[in-house]
C-alpha cells in the first residue's frame, strides 16, 4: 500500500510526455491486486459479523421470549399460591381476596376493591368473639349466633354495654328472656293478591299464623299440627303458670269461654249529660221484638247447620233499636256467595232495654198490688172481706 502511495504520488507528478517504467506499472498492478483481495477480505469479516450479530439477536430475542413466558408462569403460580404468614400491618386487597383456611389479623383489613369470598362451603366463617359469636352457613341457610342477645343499632358509637347502642338509637332487640322487642313495630309486606301472612313461633312451624286482608280485615288463623288445611277446634289465651289456666278460648263454631268477666268501662266522669229513660219505652222497644227459631246456613256455619237456635234478626232489631245494630263491610260465605253490608247485633244493647223493660213491669206490678191492697181494704170496710 505504500508503494501505492508513492507511486501515485510520482506518476502525478510526470510531466506530459515522460515515460513510465513497465516495472512501475507492474507493480502498481501488484499493489492494487493486494487491495482487492483485502478488500474482499474485509467484506467477508463484515458478512461474517452480521451473521454473528444476527445469530446474537436471534438468541438474545428467544431468551427473552423464555424469560417472559417465565414471568407469565410466575405470576400465575403466585395467583394461585395461598399465603400461611402473619400480617403485621394494614392488608390492602385491590382484587378478590380468596380464603380458604384460617386467617389472623393483628391489625386490619381494607379492601379498596373486590370482595372477600369464603368459596361454597358450610361452616361458621366469621367468630367475632370466640366461636360463641360468628356468623356462618348451613343448609342454604346464612345464620348469626350469640351467647345471649342480638341488637341492631341506628348510629352511635360502639359501647361496651348490653344492646347498648352507644348514643344511637337500639331499633330492635331479640333475648331468649323478652323475645323480639322492635321500636316502631312490624310491617308485614304484601305477598300477592293484597294479601300478606305472618307466622307465628310454634312447636309447629305453621301452627298459628295471622293474615292481613286488603280491606284491612285481620285473620287470626290457628292451624293443627303441621295439616295447614285443617284448623284446630280452639284458639286460647293461656296464662303462663304451671296449672296452664285458660283465660280465653274461641273455637271454629264461634263460641267464646272467658274465665272471669267482661267489663266495659262505664264511668260516669267519661259520660255526658246522662238522662234517665223511661222504663216504659224500654219495654215497648222489647215488645217489638221477634224472637225467632232458627239454623245457620251451612256456607255460614256448616257444622251448625242442624242446631236450632234462638234469636233476633238484625234488620228487625235496626228498625226498633238503631243502636243495637252495627253494618259492617262485606262477607264472603263458603261458597263465594258475597253478602254485602253485613249486619251485627250487640246483645248488651237488647240486655239494657231488658233490664228497663223489667223495671216497667214491676212498676207495674207494684201499682197493680197497690190497686189490690186498695180494694181489699175497701171490702173489709164494707164487711165483705
Amino acid at each position: 500500500m505504500a508503494y501505492v502511495s508513492s507511486l501515485t504520488a510520482d506518476v502525478t507528478n510526470k510531466k506530459p510526455g515522460d515515460p513510465i517504467r513497465s516495472a512501475d506499472w507492474n507493480q502498481l498492478g501488484a499493489e492494487v491486486l493486494a487491495v482487492g483481495q483485502e478488500v474482499s477480505s474485509l467484506q467477508q469479516g463484515v458478512a461474517d459479523l452480521n451473521n454473528l450479530m444476527g445469530a446474537q439477536v436471534s438468541g438474545l430475542r428467544q431468551e427473552n421470549a423464555a424469560l417472559l413466558q417465565r414471568v407469565d408462569l410466575a405470576t400465575a403460580q403466585l395467583a394461585r399460591s395461598r399465603f400461611t404468614g402473619a400480617v403485621d400491618g394494614d392488608l390492602r386487597v385491590s382484587g378478590a381476596l380468596a380464603v380458604d383456611g384460617a386467617t389472623t389479623l393483628r391489625q386490619g383489613l381494607e379492601l379498596t376493591g373486590g370482595a372477600i369470598s369464603f368459596g361454597k362451603r358450610t361452616g361458621q366463617h366469621i367468630n367475632l368473639y370466640g366461636t360463641s359469636y360468628g356468623l356462618g352457613i348451613q343448609g342454604s341457610t346464612v345464620y348469626f349466633r350469640s351467647e345471649l342477645n342480638f341488637a341492631w343499632h341506628q348510629n352511635g358509637n360502639h359501647v361496651d354495654g348490653v344492646a347498648d347502642p352507644g348514643g344511637g338509637a337500639n331499633l330492635m332487640t331479640l333475648t331468649a328472656k323478652d323475645g323480639l322487642t322492635v321500636l316502631h313495630g312490624i310491617r308485614v309486606n304484601e305477598l300477592g293478591k293484597g294479601q300478606a301472612r305472618l307466622y307465628l313461633n310454634s312447636s309447629a312451624p305453621h301452627a298459628a299464623r295471622i293474615d292481613f286482608a286488603q280491606d284491612e280485615k285481620i285473620r287470626w288463623t290457628v292451624l293443627s299440627d303441621f295439616d295447614q288445611s285443617r284448623e284446630s277446634s280452639t284458639f286460647e289465651i293461656v296464662r303462663n303458670n304451671s296449672r296452664d289456666e285458660r283465660l280465653f278460648a274461641l273455637d271454629t263454631s264461634g263460641n267464646v269461654t272467658i274465665t272471669g268477666r267482661i267489663n266495659q268501662y262505664s264511668d260516669a266522669r267519661i259520660k255526658d249529660d246522662p238522662v234517665p229513660v223511661d222504663p216504659s219505652q224500654s219495654l215497648q222497644r222489647l215488645l217489638g221484638l221477634t224472637v225467632y227459631e232458627y239454623s245457620f246456613r251451612p256456607e255460614y256455619k256448616a257444622d251448625e247447620r242442624d242446631i236450632k237456635q234462638r234469636g233476633f234478626l238484625a234488620q228487625e232489631v235496626k228498625q226498633v233499636i238503631p243502636s243495637a245494630v252495627t253494618i259492617n263491610g262485606d262477607y264472603t260465605l263458603r261458597n263465594g256467595q258475597v253478602i254485602d253490608n253485613i249486619h251485627t247485633v250487640a246483645h248488651d244493647s237488647i240486655f239494657t232495654e231488658a233490664v228497663g223493660a223489667i223495671q216497667a213491669l214491676h212498676q207495674r206490678l207494684q201499682a197493680q198490688e197497690a190497686r189490690i191492697q186498695q180494694l181489699v181494704a175497701q171490702l173489709a170496710a164494707a164487711g165483705m172481706a
